[in-house]
């Protein structure tokens, strides 16, 4: 099954699946794509059976990281959020859902394919009158479109170039630019590698109150080639911005020196 299908091709040919998600804060439905791994690997490490786990819950609640948050102290405010990587809708139907202060999600998706899924599964879940799609790319530049590299996973699509993929061009916008066009005060960003360039790119948090940001290792080295360490002061840059600009940053400690390809931390501000 190629991630290159639409919501109406997929219904024609009935490649369209109906899954039922019954949890603990909500019951949700969403519309996939079938043969893919869409369930698996995404409605499930995005919706967890409870309400205190989940791949961008996870950085407030670990023990690794320290004592646990309480989820609706942090999060359950009148944020406008912008999720950058909004896939198939998920990271906003479950914020939507389970945080119901949140005044507004805006979420940024690049592949076309994937929007028209999120479309139709934001209203499915009845959020669409707090939660938008824009089929755009996130950018740190201010090229008004940028090549994107389709991967065999519907979530691991990318800006940055992936040897044998093939790309297509999608229209993009500059970070600063969307910040301040949609008046953001949270920022959830899963991006495939490309989170060092877009963080460093931010002229200004003074208004977000609080990122989750998924963080690739696996991306570091590909980004400096050849550079000692690069893994370690990569991180450790991005460390410095956060606690430049946020009271609290939940991090699991020494994280940087171990082998995850992939890890999740959050910044907030708490006064």
């Amino acid at each position: 099954m190629d991630t290159r299908i639409d919501f109406e091709t997929a219904k024609k040919f009935d490649q369209l699946e109906k899954v039922d998600w019954p949890t603990r804060y909500g019951n949700f439905q969403f519309y996939v794509r079938k043969g893919l791994t869409e369930v698996q690997y995404n409605v499930g490490q995005n919706f967890s059976r409870g309400p205190n786990s989940g791949e961008y819950i996870y950085p407030f609640v670990s023990p690794r990281i320290g004592p646990a948050m309480n989820l609706n102290e942090v999060l359950n405010h009148e944020d406008t959020w912008m999720d950058i990587g909004g896939h198939l809708g998920l990271f906003a139907i479950r914020f939507a859902a389970q945080f119901p202060k949140i005044k507004r999600i805006v979420s940024y998706e690049a592949l076309p394919h994937n929007v028209s899924f999120a479309v139709e599964n934001l209203k499915l879940n009845a959020v669409d009158d707090r939660c938008e799609m824009v089929q755009k790319a996130i950018v740190p530049n201010h090229e008004p479109e940028i090549e994107f590299f389709i991967s065999s996973d519907s979530g691991k699509h990318s800006i940055l170039p992936v040897r044998g993929r093939d790309n297509i061009k999608v229209p993009a916008v500059n970070i600063n630019d969307a910040i301040k066009e949609n008046g953001v005060t949270a920022i959830k960003m899963d991006v495939e590698g490309a989170e060092y360039d877009l963080i460093k790119a931010v002229d200004d948090w003074s208004n977000i109150r609080v990122a989750i940001i998924e963080w690739h290792f696996n991306a570091m080295k590909s980004l400096k080639p050849g550079v000692e360490n690069s893994r370690v002061n990569m991180f450790n840059e991005i460390m410095d911005i956060m606690k430049a600009n946020f009271d609290t940053i939940r991090v699991i400690p020494g994280i940087e020196h171990k082998k995850t390809f992939i890890t999740h931390f959050a910044a907030i501000k708490t006064k």
